[in-house]
């Protein structure tokens, strides 16, 4: 602990530097795992990897998040319970979520879909299959422990982008150790049942959650890589300058034709200055 009551995370000694994975290693290797093996992971493992996920930045270092874990029996439980309610009643949310995507998003998110059923070979028409495919969603593809993500709702939208700075860290962080994850909505469908199996401040919004375990590798769905834009569709242009345009509130035109926008002390002797006042 350092002053404060603020943590600080130990340097990684030199047996742990040559056994991890770089940086980019992780960012260009890490997928969305469908499919786990029965396999439990050592809680020191676990615990290092968020100790390390603690590392991650938040605006002004509120870290406005919370979160729950659950594995073994406990999870086995919770994911009974949340199978049962996906087969018979409505998703509720407590952050505001939709699949109906803007049409600008749609292709995207319909290449991804049937890209994942080709995989899983799972036709268009097959309701059954399909069904019990969604339904896998809510026992997190059969992952041994999750972690349930919580934002404070009364810090409002940037809490979500702290929480998802969050996410990246710990499932970056997992990959690097060997582990696999997969972030899931589905898992905050249901945030009574999970407010019933933890102590939650109402101030805090389930938002997510992270499954992670030890990918199946006999798996074919663990094999889908789906596609992203290339950069160039992201980025926005830059607007042409408009000519004589006035850039400041501050910039004026004087009677010579001086053009000016730094302080008074700094204008010709013909031009006057507005006073603050006046902007």
């Amino acid at each position: 602990m350092a002053s404060g009551g603020f943590f600080v995370f130990k340097s990684m000694g030199k047996k742990e530097r040559e056994g991890a994975m770089n940086t980019e290693q992780a960012i260009r290797t890490r997928n969305s795992t469908r499919s786990f093996l029965d396999r439990q992971v050592d809680p020191g493992l676990l615990r290092y990897i968020l100790e390390l996920s603690m590392l991650a930045p938040s605006g002004c270092n509120i870290q406005p998040y919370r979160i729950a874990l659950a594995s073994g029996d406990h999870w086995k439980k919770i994911s009974q319970e949340l199978v049962r309610l996906a087969d018979t009643t409505p998703l509720s949310h407590e952050i505001s979520w939709s699949l109906d995507y803007p049409e600008r998003y749609k292709k995207r998110q319909r290449e991804t879909g049937f890209g994942l059923y080709r995989t899983l070979k799972i036709a268009r028409e097959d309701r059954e299959k399909r069904r019990k495919q969604f339904l896998k969603n809510f026992s997190a593809f059969g992952a041994p422990g999750v972690v349930f993500v919580f934002a404070d709702r009364e810090v409002g939208g940037y809490a979500i982008l702290d929480l998802g700075i969050w996410m990246q860290t710990f499932m970056l962080a997992a990959h690097a150790k060997g582990l696999s994850t997969v972030p899931l909505t589905s898992l905050a469908a249901y945030p009574s049942t999970i407010r019933g199996h933890f102590n939650v401040p109402e101030y805090m919004a389930l938002a997510c959650a992270i499954a992670y375990g030890y990918a199946d590798p006999d798996d074919d769905v663990n094999t889908y890589r789906p596609g992203r834009v290339p950069l160039e569709e992201i980025m926005l242009e830059a607007r042409e300058p408009e000519s004589n345009s006035i850039t400041s509130p501050r910039a004026r035109i004087c009677p010579s034709q001086h053009n000016f926008s730094g302080t008074r002390d700094e204008h010709p002797p013909c031009c006057k200055a507005p006073s603050q006042s006046s902007l």
